[in-house]
């Protein structure tokens, strides 16, 4: 799975990209009470056993993603370009910002991040 995305994003400008992967990933939109657009961020979320929902392990800035494909998003950060892929995909629109409202839940600290685990780095 994770060398076909690779190829799909082979015209990557990078020479090498990290890989992660998560259970699902959300394009968010986060409206005032006017409908008007606040910002666009894209959310990982990964099942969370103790709770059984979803808890955000990251997030960026739509402008961080460089590239969408399915279920893929290609994400520049400082550590380097990242290829994230979810199982499944959601796209919503809210009045609230869901990072924030998960945070009250479970802070930060207390997350699985997406980026600090282990993972691979791949050559393209």
């Amino acid at each position: 799975m994770l060398l076909l995305t690779a190829l799909l994003f082979s015209s990557c400008p990078c020479d090498s990209h990290h890989t992660a992967q998560c259970d699902l990933l959300e394009i968010n939109t986060y409206c005032d009470s006017y409908g008007r657009e606040i910002m666009q961020q894209c959310i990982s979320w990964n099942w969370h056993p103790p709770s059984c929902d979803y808890r955000v392990s990251a997030w960026c800035m739509w402008s961080h993603v460089k590239a969408t494909r399915g279920h893929v998003i290609l994400v520049k950060r400082e550590d380097g370009m990242w290829l994230v892929s979810g199982r499944q995909v959601k796209i919503t629109r809210t009045d609230y910002d869901p990072e924030v409202r998960d945070r009250e839940l479970l802070p930060s600290a207390d997350r699985s991040s997406l980026f600090n685990l282990s993972l691979s780095t791949s050559e393209e």
